[in-house]
């Protein structure tokens, strides 16, 4: 059947019905793709709720939104709330990612899943994506600023910071990696294989091939201001070819994931707001402390409001603002995570070292994320959408969270093409809603075409960049994918009420999530 299924799907007949269900269902935006009212999906017959129209939108990215697409997105359909899905890389790599017109009515705030669901609500003219700050000098937007700490101190490039971390974290020493002497910068591999060398037990292959895929190690960038050996960038230690996944490190995720270091609530000029909805000034005598501090960074204008876990709900003050929340679901670190851990040991092992102590050389690290990247290029978007099921949960319950309250409607969550982790949400809230399986195939089938209508070689797949993957393996939307995927969440799970179960999006949850939709 499944062969029959595939074979109708392929044929020219299927290409143009699934056109012309496009044309029906996507709303005519000029230069915002792939957007559908989740309400266009039909009923298949009188016992099956249908969708209210104008409370949920699935879409592609915004940016590229021409005057005309602004003029829906915010009047004709009232858009109230954004979601943003994409990791930290795509948002970093997006230069209309702060378009005054398109974004600057939204209240921006970030979704951080390191700490358990709290949400940062930007100040005003902040960006996502923070720019370099320095400390008594350094490099601020490509310009060189004086000082003491102009070459070590936290104006040092994003890049260098990478592999000089990860240098220094198969030494044995994650601390003051920004402070590294001159001398201490070259790293033979003579001394390193040396009995005399400190070298960290962990393998940190993870992190190595998920700053090459963030683009903050490879060969392009070889020629930055880095006293380093670029060669002599990673040490690995594994004893027999043991090869685990390193447990995510919080430093190194927030320089290689550009993840925001919350500061600590003296150092924050803000408003903290509790989870009874009453606003406790934290700040008082520490920000006259800070003020009078030339060579402390100021965190003071960074943000607005710090929400701890599940709090923001109970912010009654939010009902009329518009709000674009920054919900990252996956990272290059998740899915070499994910992908090495069901990797057997020796298909690594044989491409890292020759022997415990090795230092691996950008050939060897090469090797390692060819081994990843043709593990992902032969499970396909099954298996992405498989490690997005399991690494994305926590944001997939607050987008479900945010999908279930009436006074954040009309919603619109998208990621880059609105395909695949757009496509993965929507295939939730719609089996949630008693849609049928087979139309939620078919609604994942319509964005079929939207990576050549973009005509963007840039644009990533899932959080991951299209230059290594197969394109035609990627850039499409056969309904065999969701197919799979909704096959994956019955094997793994036990079916989707179980699996949002299992990400803690309960029974009350999905009752209030089905009321908000399928209400008057």
């Amino acid at each position: 059947a499944n062969n029959n299924n595939n074979n109708n799907e392929s044929s020219a007949e299927f290409q143009q019905y699934t056109e012309r269900l496009c044309a029906e269902r996507n709303i005519p935006f000029d230069k915002i793709k792939n957007v559908r009212d989740l309400s266009s999906v039909p009923r298949r017959d009188a016992y099956t709720p249908k969708i209210r129209p104008n409370r949920v939108y699935r879409a592609g990215r915004m940016g590229d939104a021409s005057e005309r697409d602004i003029r829906i997105l915010l009047k004709d359909l009232g858009i109230k709330t954004l979601v943003d899905l994409r990791s930290p890389t795509e948002l970093r790599d997006d230069p209309v990612l702060d378009r005054p017109d398109v974004f600057g009515s939204f209240v921006d705030l970030i979704w951080s899943e390191r700490r358990k669901g709290a949400v940062l609500e930007l100040a005003s003219g902040q960006s996502r994506i923070r720019t370099e700050e320095v400390v008594g000098g350094g490099v601020v937007d490509g310009e060189s600023v004086g000082g003491e700490g102009a070459v070590h101190g936290e104006g040092v490039k994003k890049r260098t910071r990478v592999k000089r971390y990860l240098k220094n974290l198969v030494r044995g020493d994650s601390s003051n990696h920004d402070h590294v002497e001159e001398e201490e910068e070259h790293v033979s591999a003579d001394s390193a294989s040396s009995s005399s060398a400190t070298v960290r037990k962990e393998p940190v292959v993870p992190l190595a091939i998920a700053a090459d895929l963030a683009g903050l190690t490879s060969e392009e960038f070889d020629n930055d201001n880095d006293s380093s050996d670029d060669s002599n960038v990673l040490v690995v230690a594994a004893d027999s070819g043991d090869i685990v996944v390193l447990d995510e490190d919080e430093e190194a995720v927030d320089m290689i994931m550009d993840d925001d270091d919350e500061e600590e609530d003296d150092d924050i000029s803000s408003t903290i707001i509790d989870n009874d909805n009453t606003q406790v000034d934290k700040l008082a005598e520490s920000s006259n402390n800070n003020n009078s501090n030339n060579n402390k960074k100021k965190s003071s204008s960074r943000y607005a409001n710090k929400y701890p876990p599940n709090a923001i709900f109970t912010d009654t003050n939010r009902s009329n603002r518009h709000e674009r929340h920054f919900v990252s679901l996956m990272n290059e670190l998740k899915y070499v995570r994910g992908t090495l851990s069901a990797l057997r040991k020796r298909d690594i092992a044989k491409v890292i070292l020759q022997s415990p102590g090795a230092i691996v050389s950008r050939r060897v690290r090469t090797n390692c994320y060819d081994t990843f990247i043709n593990e992902i290029n032969a499970g396909g978007l099954p298996m992405l959408n498989r490690l997005l099921l399991r690494f994305g949960a926590p944001g997939i319950r607050y987008v479900l969270q945010l999908c279930a309250d009436t006074t954040r409607h009309p919603v619109a969550f998208f990621c880059t093409a609105g395909k695949d982790r757009t496509g993965v949400i929507a295939a939730i809230i719609l089996s949630l809603c008693h849609i049928k399986d087979e139309d939620i195939v078919m609604d994942y089938g319509l964005s079929a075409n939207v990576y050549a209508q973009m005509d963007d070689h840039t644009a990533m797949v899932g959080a991951l960049s299209q230059r290594n993957l197969d394109p035609e393996t990627f850039l499409g939307a056969p309904p065999s994918v969701m197919r799979s995927t909704l096959q994956i969440i019955d094997e793994d799970y036990g079916g989707v009420e179980a699996y949002c179960d299992y990400i803690g999006f309960d029974e009350d949850d999905r009752n209030r999530l089905r009321e908000a939709l399928l209400g008057e």
